[in-house]
């Protein structure tokens, strides 16, 4: 709770240094560390939206935690097991191929919902992460905007885990970059930047990141 209530007060003073509000900043708090009573204590200090990494695990820790708690999924999600997350969550956070586009469209089509998603960037090119190469993207949003239940809100990107700030600022730069070249393009949905996790959410903040998924800085 301590450490949930600090993150909270740090994410204030980052934003005042650089003359942001607060309230654009969504905490997404990740609880791949967090057991669902640990989860529970924190809603009165102010949870509102949680990340769940494992599809299996989302309608068992969303059922555990009830409460009115807006569910994200921001782990990797493979197409056969789009049906565990789609209409579950308000917003998957690591569409990272067509092949998924198609199938979270086909699965949501059938509940008669819209799905809310990010598209995963790989920005690092880090052969061990996922996500559409930079140079991918501009030629993928045409692709993924013709699936009629799949709404395409932003961008997510994961830098590596390092100690060299200027090239994890670099990163973050750079997706934002990308999400105004979109919007230029016409994508004017493309409003999300989901970047910044435990050990660089600052330095998200700082370059204009709208969510950061920090989980360990609270639980761990």
């Amino acid at each position: 709770m301590e450490r949930f209530q600090a993150l909270k007060s740090r994410i204030v003073d980052v934003c005042g240094k650089v003359g942001r509000d607060p309230e654009e900043i969504v905490l997404v708090v990740a609880s791949k560390y967090a057991t669902p009573e640990q989860l529970k204590v924190l809603i009165p200090c102010g949870l509102i939206d949680v990340g769940e990494n494992r599809a299996a695990d989302l309608i068992i820790k969303k059922e555990a935690v009830g409460g009115n708690i807006r569910w994200h999924f921001i782990g990797h999600l493979q197409s056969n097991k789009a049906k565990k997350v789609v209409g579950d969550v308000v917003l998957i956070h690591s569409l990272d191929s067509i092949e998924l586009a198609a199938e979270v469209d086909r699965r949501t089509g059938v509940i008669g919902k819209v799905q809310d998603v990010l598209l995963q960037v790989n920005i690092s090119g880090e052969k061990s992460k996922f996500g559409f190469d930079e140079a991918e993207v501009v030629g993928v949003m045409p692709q993924v905007s013709m699936f009629k239940n799949v709404n395409v809100t932003g961008l997510m990107t994961i830098a590596p885990l390092i100690d060299d700030s200027e090239i994890i600022r670099k990163i973050f730069k750079r997706l934002k970059a990308m999400k105004e070249e979109l919007n230029i393009m016409g994508f004017s949905n493309i409003k999300h930047l989901s970047m910044g996790m435990s050990n660089d959410y600052e330095i998200a903040i700082e370059e204009g990141a709208t969510m950061i998924r920090v989980g360990s800085a609270i639980f761990s």
